[in-house]
């Protein structure tokens, strides 16, 4: 979805917050016929609002990390960096950055015991 999302030339607008609400907009919007680029840009940009909403309030730093999975989704990638205004780093395999973490904590927890 990340590189057809690149494509559109007018991303249509998804409001709901709810996945299940947002999914009926993206139906509804379906049989109105925009082409699905337009389509794909419009749940990007509601994702990215969205994302962009939560870090401001937890804090941006100048170093943004994009990890897991979502991270290999360009188009997305693209529409938060524009959302929060910085650009956003992307580890060369995204996916298990998160398992690779969360199996370290422990270890290092041990460490300064």
């Amino acid at each position: 979805m990340g590189s057809p999302s690149q494509q559109s030339r007018h991303s249509v607008a998804i409001f709901s917050t709810c996945t299940v609400l947002a999914e009926s907009e993206v139906i509804a919007q379906m049989r109105r016929g925009p082409p699905k680029a337009d389509i794909v840009a419009g749940i990007h940009t509601a994702i990215a609002r969205q994302v962009a909403g939560l870090a401001g309030q937890v804090g941006l730093e100048e170093a943004v990390i994009m990890t897991g999975g979502v991270a290999k989704n360009i188009g997305l990638v693209r529409v938060v960096e524009e959302q929060i205004g910085l650009p956003i780093l992307l580890p060369p395999e995204p996916q298990p950055v998160g398992a690779l973490r969360a199996a370290l904590l422990p270890v290092e927890k041990a460490a300064h015991r």
